[in-house]
């Protein structure tokens, strides 16, 4: 099917990902990965669609897959065109909840081990499989990382300060300044991430000054934002 091309061809080539690592990825450590980059709006598009062209546009996955443009705040510029307009696809996604954040770290999951299964029992994209008959191997598990593991990122060479990135009303293209000596973008500014831990955060956004990062800060919300968005981490098996 068509639409199973075009998420292979996205999670291959637009999320990046070099030699063995998981799509999207820089290796950390031994079987550990964290994204380079925020998830961007064109990322989510991407999950939002799969969910409408699977289940229907009135299912309840596709309906809680969507942001909540209620949440944003800028007059001059709307949330759909923030979200939807291509001169914005690199910009990190805001305005989603952590229930959201974790299914679409389980949808990213699934995926990709699909495209793996797929690769290694030379399975066409056009092909459907029998999802009652085969068992998909878990080789990848994409995840929220926890605040421990968000400021051991952060801490990778003590430069995320160097390269804060808190300019604009809204957050800005990913990688659109220097990344980190790790390779890793945007660990101090842009916006906001959300950690495993419901309602706790990391890093500064557009909305803080240079001076108030510290990857040791823990920010707090309760319900979506324009400020807030994440990352993934990826624990993958040999």
């Amino acid at each position: 099917m068509i639409y199973l091309q075009i998420i292979s061809i996205l999670l291959a080539v637009t999320l990046g990902g070099k030699g063995d690592n998981p799509p999207g990825t820089k290796m950390i450590s031994e079987g550990f990965y964290s994204d380079i980059t925020e998830v961007r709006n064109i990322d989510w598009r991407e999950y939002v669609y799969w969910e409408k062209r699977v289940n229907g546009d009135t299912s309840e996955q596709y309906l809680n897959s969507l942001p909540d443009s209620s949440y944003w705040k800028y007059p001059g510029l709307s949330f759909n065109e923030y979200y939807a307009q291509p001169k914005y696809n690199n910009c990190p996604v805001v305005c989603i909840s952590y229930a959201q954040a974790v299914s679409y770290c389980q949808w990213r999951s699934d995926r990709v081990n699909e495209n793996y299964y797929r690769k290694k029992n030379k399975i066409q994209y056009t092909t459907q499989i029998d999802y009652s008959k085969v068992i998909i191997p878990v080789v990848v598990t994409y995840r929220l990382p926890s605040p421990a593991e968000w400021e051991k990122l952060a801490a990778l060479d003590g430069t995320a300060k160097s390269v804060f990135s808190s300019q604009g009303n809204y957050g800005q293209a990913v990688c659109s300044m220097k990344s980190d000596a790790s390779g890793l973008c945007d660990m101090a500014g842009n916006v906001s991430e959300m950690t495993s831990m419901q309602g706790i955060a990391k890093g500064c956004s557009f909305t803080n000054k240079a001076e108030e990062f510290n990857i040791k800060t823990d920010f707090t919300y309760n319900k979506p934002t324009f400020w807030l968005g994440f990352r993934c981490v990826c624990d993958k098996t040999k």
